[in-house]
């Protein structure tokens, strides 16, 4: 997807309502030959929409373009831009004020060095009106505190708290294939694992539309 567009998502969302669930999705390997704003995406006039278990997994982009109050809860963020893994956009006005978003028990992780996992349109206090807990963080191959910079950032806009840092334990990181180890960090934060097995297209999909 995203081969040619530009300002877009591969699951995009814009003025659909309140309560959509947008769940079990594997989106890997998207590698956009124009600006992309993300592989997930909230626009303008969507609120009350839940992100939850889906994997991305390797994009020149982020994982996610934020907008309204939406919940993402239990997602695997891996191998994103380095630049910023999830982009927090206008907190005011009334098509896409972020306030009372939540953002809960998500991995993400770069295998491939330092990464930014938050940029702002209006800086960090941006997430102040948000709940954001039980997240885990890492960069492999950095050396790095348990509470690095941008975990102290949060915490000193009142959220994060209960965010951390530290090395996921995965039992065989490659594609399709994300389980943890039983003494992962994370499974002891209550985020979920996430079975990948038979995911894809079945064989009654209609042929026609992969043309």
């Amino acid at each position: 997807v995203l081969l040619q567009l530009g300002d877009a998502a591969a699951i995009y969302v814009s003025g659909g309502g309140e309560g959509d669930v947008i769940r079990h999705n594997y989106l890997h390997d998207i590698f956009a030959s124009e600006w992309v704003s993300g592989v997930l995406r909230t626009d303008d006039w969507q609120r009350g929409t839940t992100w939850e278990e889906n994997v991305i997994y390797r994009s020149n982009a982020g994982a996610w373009e934020h907008k309204g109050a939406n919940k993402v809860v239990n997602n695997y963020v891996i191998d994103m831009l380095p630049e910023g893994y999830f982009r927090m956009l206008a907190s005011r006005g009334p098509c896409c004020a972020v306030d009372g978003s939540m953002i809960e028990r998500n991995r993400f992780y770069s295998p491939n060095g330092a990464a930014v996992f938050y940029t702002y349109l209006g800086g960090p206090q941006q997430l102040t009106t948000s709940k954001v807990g039980h997240n885990l963080y890492y960069c492999a191959g950095v050396e790095e505190t348990s509470t690095p910079k941008f975990l102290q950032a949060l915490r000193a806009q009142g959220v994060g708290d209960t965010d951390v840092y530290a090395d996921p334990m995965f039992l065989s990181l490659k594609p399709g294939d994300f389980r943890l180890k039983p003494d992962s960090p994370a499974l002891k934060m209550g985020i979920k694992q996430i079975d990948l097995k038979g995911v894809g297209l079945t064989k009654s999909f209609p042929k026609w539309l992969m043309e």
